[in-house]
């Protein structure tokens, strides 16, 4: 097979906004197109449109567009085998259905719901497997006939082996074998006229030029109707790969019940795109070196391959998440970091751009790009997610109403006499300081405490309280940096007189 001729899709329905472990199917099937020459597709499978959600198609597409995960060929894109939406090619599915039927290797099935109900809760009483019990499969022409002159409602079932084994090959999991026997007559074409994802997928992936399918195990069970719906068709056989599941912490199946899913989700709480990329391809998949954890896009590249996926199920840790999105945050350049903020702002309506500013509507302020950059720098070290930013400046807007005992700290020998001391000791040396930058403040202040024979702590932690009135904030340098000299020494002298 020659890389041209590599092609994988990516198939979600339209019912809900893009899920991180479809993310990963999309990352896993790029990943793989891009180290082939290939081409990565994206098919819409919106054949249940009682359960299509409006704006989960333009989701998709976002979610994708901000994973920096590019399409070849797509219903907005186009390509060679359109229409890439599954509903449009209807027409096609009915065509093979019908096609199936005349061959032999389908039939319709007249059954009623009704019966089928009842079938099942019979099969269940017993202990048995619900499963169809092919009562249509054996009808005669002329039984079939009759009923499609009267117009019976019916639907149109593969005809699968009844004895022997079905035998699928997974390039992760190797030879699965399934007892023909446990397996039913699936449903190809429903009543309605519309086709079942059996038939619809196999038949769109066929189209499609598909040479390798990645999906979730839990298509493992319908592996086997898939193998004989696409022999039964003459369709050329995809690799399959099924990979593992997602869970949460406590081993269920990851779900909007337990926790944040969607794509968005994730969007909207502050993570880095690399940084959730990272992660999850860490969710199932080992790399060649055992203690390294941290790929960028360009190093995934190079080293992903299928038969390094996991087949026991991964887990979804979020603390972890946090911490690949921390180490992210801080091994950025300033500038860096504050385009990712800007652009992290901007998808959350919370930043309008000028030449000279930036605006922030949630907390009322215009804020110069020079100081924006500053509060961005001591921010970077202790942020863990994006959304923690805007909530960090409050402290340079507005002073904390504090008691004085924030002051008093046992660990740096600070008491209500010696945070007293420091505001004395601070001011004049702040008013003598005529280049105001982060460098020129600790150069001076920490010559000036070893001089006066201080513990640093001593004077650095009131100075720090006086100037955010918080028990946590960033340190007393920083904000007096963003502060400027006015407000820094104003902070101090309210501190003074709390104190006195």
């Amino acid at each position: 097979m020659t890389g041209s001729n590599v092609r994988l899709r990516l198939a979600p329905s339209p019912t809900g906004f893009l899920h991180v472990a479809t993310l990963r199917l999309a990352l896993y099937n790029y990943l793989f197109v891009q180290q082939h020459g290939g081409q990565f597709i994206l098919r819409i499978e919106d054949t249940d449109q009682a359960r299509t959600v409006e704006g989960a198609i333009e989701a998709i597409y976002a979610a994708l567009e901000w994973a920096g995960i590019p399409l070849d060929e797509s219903p907005k894109i186009g390509g060679p085998y359109a229409p890439y939406m599954q509903s449009e090619r209807t027409p096609r599915h009915q065509e093979v259905a019908r096609r199936l039927v005349t061959e032999g290797t389908a039939y319709r099935c007249f059954c009623t719901k009704e019966r089928l109900t009842e079938l099942r809760e019979s099969q269940e009483k017993r202990g048995l497997p619900p499963q169809y019990d092919r009562k249509c499969r054996h009808m005669t022409e002329t039984e079939v006939a009759e009923e499609l002159q009267k117009g019976t409602p019916h639907t149109i079932r593969i005809k699968m082996p009844l004895e022997g084994e079905i035998i699928g090959e997974d390039l992760l999991r190797g030879k699965i074998v399934f007892p023909a026997k446990d397996q039913d007559d699936a449903i190809l074409l429903k009543t309605d006229g519309f086709a079942t994802y059996h038939l619809a997928a196999m038949v769109d992936d066929a189209d499609m030029k598909i040479t390798h399918v990645v999906r979730g195990e839990e298509w493992i069970p319908s592996y086997p109707k898939h193998i004989e719906i696409i022999k039964a068709c003459g369709f050329p056989m995809p690799k399959f790969v099924h990979t593992t599941l997602i869970l949460n912490e406590d081993r269920t199946k990851l779900s909007k019940r337990k926790g944040p899913v969607a794509v968005s989700n994730f969007i909207e709480a502050g993570y880095l795109r690399e940084a959730l990329i990272n992660f999850l391809m860490m969710v199932g998949w080992t790399g060649p070196e055992t203690n390294k954890e941290l790929y960028t896009m360009d190093e995934l590249l190079k080293v992903f391959s299928f038969d390094r996926l996991t087949t026991a199920p991964a887990v979804f840790k979020y603390e972890k998440l946090d911490w690949f999105n921390g180490n992210y945050i801080r091994s950025k350049s300033p500038e860096a970091l504050e385009a990712d903020l800007v652009e992290y702002l901007t998808y959350m309506k919370n930043i309008v751009v000028t030449e000279d500013a930036f605006t922030i509507p949630s907390i009322h302020q215009t804020i110069p790009r020079a100081t924006f950059r500053k509060m961005v720098t001591h921010a970077q070290q202790k942020m863990v997610k994006m959304s923690e930013f805007v909530p960090s400046l409050d402290v340079y807007f507005s002073l904390a109403e504090y008691n004085t005992s924030l002051f008093f700290n046992e660990k740096m020998k600070v008491d209500a006499a010696m945070a007293k001391t420091a505001m004395a000791f601070l001011l004049p040396i702040l008013e003598e300081i005529q280049e105001w930058s982060i460098d020129s403040l600790k150069e001076t202040i920490m010559a000036k405490i070893a001089e006066a024979g201080y513990k640093n702590g001593q004077i650095l932690w009131p100075m720090r309280v006086a100037l955010s009135g918080l028990p946590m904030s960033p340190g007393a340098f920083e904000m007096a940096d963003v502060l400027g000299k006015e407000e820094t020494m104003q902070r101090l002298q309210t501190g003074l007189e709390k104190l006195s």
